[in-house]
């Protein structure tokens, strides 16, 4: 699995979503729990791709699909859906697109073109997707991490969903939390409790996962029959990240958080309000809630 960019596989997903339908779900579930304690035709390709990006220089549309955010991008000559993820330190190709432009090494270099930006020469590994926890796999060519988005400030709003890329930020925004590179991946300081206990630490910024995971926790109980298992299971009591809280946060238990970790944050949190990434200068921002937060 690379980096947190979903929980563990009866944990990830959430109900496929199309443009201009967030489709999000309300679930029933139960309640983390907590250990008391912390642990210490090319011309062709790319006049489509940068059609799909042209409402403005440094900008894209893009969309939520099983609770992530997927956007229009080309690597060479290959153009697609990726899905874009912070969380996941190395930018991956899918095997099978990769066989079918008859690449069969484990690496690819090209130039990637995203949301009106130019990276020459990128490296992307060339993994099988369908085996990484990922049941959206289908249709996505790859997926477009924390590598690629290392030398940008990135914002996404989804309300409607856009990613934009620029060189530095513009006017602060009313919450900041600090930001840093744990393992390859983005990670915000967050504490999250269940009531009776709390912890804080370092989450991975899941942009391509919807819910968040916890490392060393546990359900209070199995999920009901019939649960979406592709959907987090549980709910946490609250999430404070930069001092705004967040209540009922949909979420799940993980066993494998790399290290340094203590989770990850996905975009049902995200989501409702602008999200700015800003590794430069280790800040994570959110704007004002958009209409279609909840």
């Amino acid at each position: 699995m690379p980096g947190m960019a979903t929980p563990p596989h009866t944990l990830n997903g959430s109900p496929g979503l199309t443009p201009g339908d967030d489709g999000r779900k309300r679930t029933r579930a139960e309640q983390v729990r907590l250990p008391p304690h912390p642990p210490t035709g090319r011309g062709l390709i790319l006049a489509l791709i940068l059609a799909a990006g042209a409402a403005r220089a440094g900008e894209t549309g893009c969309w939520l699909d099983h609770g992530a955010i997927v956007v229009p991008a080309a690597f060479g000559d290959i153009a697609g859906d990726f899905l874009l993820d912070a969380a996941t330190p190395k930018s991956a190709l899918h095997v099978t697109v990769a066989n079918s432009f008859g690449v069969t090494s484990e690496t690819m270099r090209a130039d990637l073109r995203l949301a009106g930006a130019r990276l020459p020469a990128f490296e992307m590994k060339v993994a099988d997707l369908d085996v990484q926890a990922r049941p959206r796999t289908a249709g996505l060519a790859g997926v477009i991490g924390a590598d690629a988005l290392a030398g940008y400030v990135t914002e996404i709003t989804t309300a409607p969903c856009r990613v934009k890329l620029t060189r530095r930020a513009g006017r602060p925004w009313p919450v900041r939390a600090q930001m840093r590179w744990v393992g390859g991946a983005m990670a915000v300081k967050a504490a999250v409790s269940d009531g009776p206990t709390s912890r804080a630490g370092w989450f991975a910024v899941a942009t391509g996962a919807p819910g968040v995971t916890v490392a060393q926790a546990t359900l209070t109980r199995d999920p009901p029959t019939g649960a979406d298992p592709d959907w987090p299971p549980a709910r946490l009591r609250a999430l404070s990240i930069g001092g705004l809280i967040f209540e009922q946060v949909p979420a799940g238990a993980t066993a494998d958080a790399p290290a340094g970790l203590s989770g990850a944050i996905g975009e049902e949190v995200w989501h409702g309000r602008p999200l700015r990434l800003d590794p430069r200068h280790g800040r994570l921002e959110l704007g004002a809630k958009t209409s279609d937060s909840h």
